[in-house]
């Protein structure tokens, strides 16, 4: 549109004149109302007051995370140590036992499989098949 288009317009809007006491029933309307200002601070601090709230409540769950983190740990390490100890003790005793020519055969998940040459004694160690 062109500007005189827009002006031709506002000229066609009907004229709105104020009522001669505008200004006294507008004072009078504010005084009639309490200031807002004091309910947005009151939901300001509300505002605040959940954000704190939600804060802290984050920060208290973390820390349960990170105490239940730390007993897991604990615990494994714990089951760690206890087989460490099983094994050396296991290590020790096969040491102690090594004048007993223990072979390890191999072994499975289910088993292991050793064979101890102080037991076999004197048996043969081969047959011939006319012996059978």
């Amino acid at each position: 549109m062109k500007n005189e288009q827009i002006k031709n317009l506002l000229k066609r809007l009907p004229a709105h004149q104020p009522a001669d006491d505008f200004t006294a029933q507008t004072l009078a309307r504010l005084d009639e109302h309490p200031s807002n200002s004091g309910q947005i601070w009151r939901w300001a601090a509300v505002g605040a007051l959940a954000c704190l709230m939600f804060v802290l409540f984050g920060s208290l769950w973390f820390h349960q995370q990170a105490v239940a983190e730390k007993q897991e740990a604990r615990r494994e390490l714990g089951e760690l140590r206890a087989e460490y100890m099983r094994m050396q003790n296991n290590l020790h005793e096969l040491k102690m036992k090594q004048n007993q020519r223990l072979v390890y055969l191999g072994g499975t998940d289910q088993a292991e499989y050793v064979v101890d040459l102080g037991r076999l004694g004197s048996r043969p160690a081969a047959r011939t098949p006319q012996e059978y």
